[in-house]
């Protein structure tokens, strides 16, 4: 689809799509773990004017309207508004904790934005991405981050102005042939954080927040990276275990051009002694079969557990249990968000060095890890609760996945 043809859709009726299950269960998330935001980072070099950066959001945005979305009832309705550009100074972010409120902020569901970009100065240039969980997914924040920079270079940005939403897709493409159903978790599945010994730090203590934030870089081009930090985790629980894998459901039609949550896991069974081959190829095999699918299609198995949106109703309990909570409904969430072409993410005077997502909190998960595959390296990002000592076993399990991720090259 032409740019021309994307400009002329978008004259034609004001963006608009239905709020899918899924996107409502970010909506209660947030009520009790704010923000429930993707934040990506695009940390390089140079600098870039903010008004430019500005101007270049707002082109791309108009080109991708799920950028201004704001609720009316049970749509998501472009509010015509560009996402804001801050310019943060570098000196007030944490690059090691990310315990920095610029980086924690609420977004508002019925006024907007529910996306910004943070500009953040200093010695780490850094553009940061933010968006609602609820309004876009791992593969929309970067479609819109790709249509920022292409607009920031001068270049004619393509869109993003489909509608459709996960409930849409799994209609066009869940099978009814009565196949097995999907995998059904227990609801019952240890914390491998738990398991961890506790060589906490002053550092460690809780700072007031839910949550902490880690990051990791692993050196290396990496295959089956959901499968090897499944293993890792899994052997330091010494326990079964089953992650919820999220799937981008655009591979079942590549010409969907659109930013929503089109997304659903797979349940991933991990027993503790497996090797990351064989667990590779169950992944494999359920995605050639489709199974994110059956999370919400006819086949489904217990939709109670087998997708983001069933998880809701237990995110309260969840977040009171806090550190008290001996096992989740599911061993973590594990998401492979591509890899990225640090080329295409520059331009006026900035150029890419690395990217990485700071994953969000997600009180029914141990562990939520984000991975992008870099050109010679691997971008990690671990969220857990917080709490004494937390910070030192969230830094040893990352130490155990890089070292899955290395010894397996």
């Amino acid at each position: 689809m032409s740019p021309v043809q994307l400009r002329s859709r978008t004259a034609n009726a004001p963006y608009s799509r239905r709020i899918s299950l899924t996107e409502r269960s970010y909506l209660m998330g947030a009520l009790l773990a704010p923000p429930m935001a993707i934040q990506v980072f695009v940390e390089g070099a140079g600098t870039i004017d903010p008004d430019q950066l500005a101007r270049a959001v707002a082109t791309a945005s108009a080109a991708c309207p799920g950028a201004r979305v704001v609720r009316r009832g049970s749509n998501w309705v472009d509010s015509g508004q560009a996402p804001p550009v801050t310019v943060v100074d570098g000196a007030l972010i944490d690059f090691d904790s990310y315990d920095s409120e610029p980086l924690k902020r609420p977004f508002d569901v019925a006024r907007g934005p529910n996306c910004e970009v943070l500009l953040i100065t200093g010695e780490r240039p850094t553009v940061v991405f933010r968006a609602f969980h609820a309004v876009m997914d791992g593969k929309g924040v970067m479609t819109w981050i790709t249509e920022v920079f292409r607009a920031l270079r001068g270049e004619t940005v393509l869109g993003a102005t489909d509608t459709d939403t996960d409930e849409s897709l799994v209609a066009r493409f869940a099978k009814n042939d009565g196949a097995a159903a999907a995998p059904k978790s227990t609801g019952d599945w240890p914390s491998a954080l738990d398991a961890l010994p506790d060589h906490g730090t002053s550092r460690d203590e809780a700072t007031g927040a839910a949550w902490i934030w880690r990051r990791r870089t692993v050196p290396g081009i990496h295959a089956g990276l959901v499968a090897k930090a499944a293993v890792a985790i899994t052997r330091a629980s010494g326990a079964a275990a089953q992650y919820m894998v999220p799937i981008n459901l655009r591979r079942h039609d590549p010409a969907v051009l659109s930013t929503a949550n089109l997304t659903l896991p797979i349940l991933l069974d991990v027993p503790v002694d497996a090797a990351w081959r064989r667990i590779q190829g169950k992944l494999v095999q359920a995605m050639m079969e489709g199974k994110e699918l059956d999370s919400r299609g006819p086949n489904a198995g217990d939709t109670r557990l087998s997708s983001f949106a069933g998880l809701a109703p237990g995110l309260n309990q969840a977040l009171s249990a806090g550190e008290q909570r001996a096992t989740y409904p599911t061993s973590g969430i594990i998401s492979e968000l591509g890899r990225p072409d640090l080329a295409a993410l520059g331009g006026a005077g900035f150029e890419a060095r690395t990217v990485y997502s700071l994953p969000m909190y997600i009180p029914y998960a141990p562990t939520f890890l984000t991975m992008y595959q870099l050109p010679g390296w691997v971008e990690i990002g671990l969220s857990c609760r917080s709490g004494a000592g937390m910070a030192s076993k969230a830094d040893a399990l990352l130490s155990l996945v890089a070292d899955e991720l290395t010894s397996s090259l």
